[in-house]
């Protein structure tokens, strides 16, 4: 019996509970020896975990590191970053024979590997204008993400992304060919809810100010028939928006904010519910070509999925007939459609949620991107043995 191959996985996160990176590890694990490095302990699934310590930067954030990104000189803060440093010594001390890079601030460690090895990079997001909507990141980082992708993506042997706007982002500016793996959670044994009763709204994700969420709760305002249900997540250094959406929700009688679920556990939590709420404002790059895994978990919890015009969002609901796709983002266009929606409309389209729910899964996914990597392997293994015959 053949040995398996090693792969290395990096992501400046906290791997065990990372979901588009554990989803990996598990679509992976049969084929290869998966090793990480990361934050955190150790993710199930894995044959080793080199653990970051805690505390240390994975942005260059010390004086020198801003100094650097003021003055331009990307390359040296990247070097002096402290996670980067970190992984770099033990991706040129380990023994592995893939590496696979997970978003902007890893992928510079390609640069460590020899041409024999094979490197894979996930961009998760759009780097060069992830956050453009927020001045800090167009001060300090928009010119150094731009940098790195520049400079590290067209040397990866496989990118992989999670939409086609993304992908057609990284190609434009990168000349790359990237392929797309969408986040897609497991397929759920769960059948259509009926709701007699007042029509159940449901979103979840993450509180972040680009995404406009009070849109969402100054549509329902007043309106009897409807309550609005938020699994919300706070994000980083966003506190303040999120006791904004607190406020907002406490003074509106059928708002309620509840307490976030595991991600395994979101599809049958919203089972219940009628509606999934995905309308996120489209202030940066990244938000305007989203494909988020809560889509997905809507089609799980055989829900209806109302979405705003954003492209990959809404090519998905209208290509499996999850929903409707609203003409704009703002509460004047939700509240519109909540007035003319009719509860036969909602059961239609939850029995299509329930037959797109056998197709739209994690485990075809993991399949996807065990066969992107196998290629990918393959291929440069063949590359080397034609160089070495030279």
């Amino acid at each position: 019996m053949s040995k398996k191959p090693e792969l290395l996985i990096v992501a400046f996160s906290q791997i065990e509970k990372d979901v588009r990176i554990l989803r990996h590890i598990q679509a992976l694990q049969d084929r290869y020896v998966v090793k990480t490095i990361g934050f955190g302990g150790t993710p199930k699934g894995v044959s080793s975990h080199f653990q970051i310590p805690d505390g240390l930067n994975y942005l260059p954030t010390t004086v020198m590191g801003i100094v650097s990104l003021l003055t331009r000189r990307h390359e040296k803060a990247l070097q002096i970053t402290q996670s980067y440093d970190f992984a770099k010594n033990i991706v040129l001390k380990e023994k592995f024979d893939l590496l696979f890079l997970n978003d902007v601030q890893t992928i510079g460690l390609s640069g460590h590997v020899g041409n024999g090895t094979p490197v894979i990079m996930d961009m998760h997001e759009y780097a060069p204008r992830e956050m453009e909507d927020d001045w800090r990141f167009r001060l300090l980082l928009q010119r150094y993400y731009t940098y790195l992708c520049k400079r590290y993506l067209p040397s990866a042997d496989l990118v992989i992304t999670v939409s086609d706007g993304l992908r057609l982002g990284f190609d434009e500016l990168c000349g790359t060919s990237a392929r797309i793996v969408r986040n897609i959670c497991s397929q759920e044994d769960l059948s259509p809810t009926f709701n007699s009763g007042k029509i159940r709204l449901v979103h979840s994700g993450l509180a972040a100010k680009a995404r406009h969420l009070e849109n969402m709760i100054e549509a329902v305002a007043g309106l009897d028939d409807f309550l609005l249900d938020l699994f919300l997540v706070e994000a980083p250094r966003q506190r303040r928006y999120f006791k904004k959406i607190e406020r907002l929700a406490a003074r509106t009688q059928n708002v309620q904010l509840r307490q976030p679920v595991k991600p395994s556990e979101i599809p049958a939590n919203l089972n219940s519910y009628d509606i999934g709420l995905l309308i996120l404002a489209p202030s940066n790059f990244s938000l305007k070509f989203c494909l988020p895994n809560k889509l997905f978990d809507y089609v799980q919890a055989r829900i209806m999925t109302v979405c705003g015009p954003s492209p990959d969002v809404a090519s998905v609901v209208s290509s499996y007939e999850l929903g409707e796709v609203l003409t704009g983002y703002t509460a004047t266009e939700i509240r519109e459609f909540l007035t003319r929606v009719q509860r036969q409309d909602i059961q239609k389209y939850k029995s299509f949620a329930n037959k797109a729910a056998a197709v739209l899964t994690q485990e075809a996914e993991g399949l996807l991107l065990t066969t992107l990597v196998n290629e990918c392997y393959a291929q440069k293994r063949e590359t080397v043995l034609n160089q070495s015959d030279l």
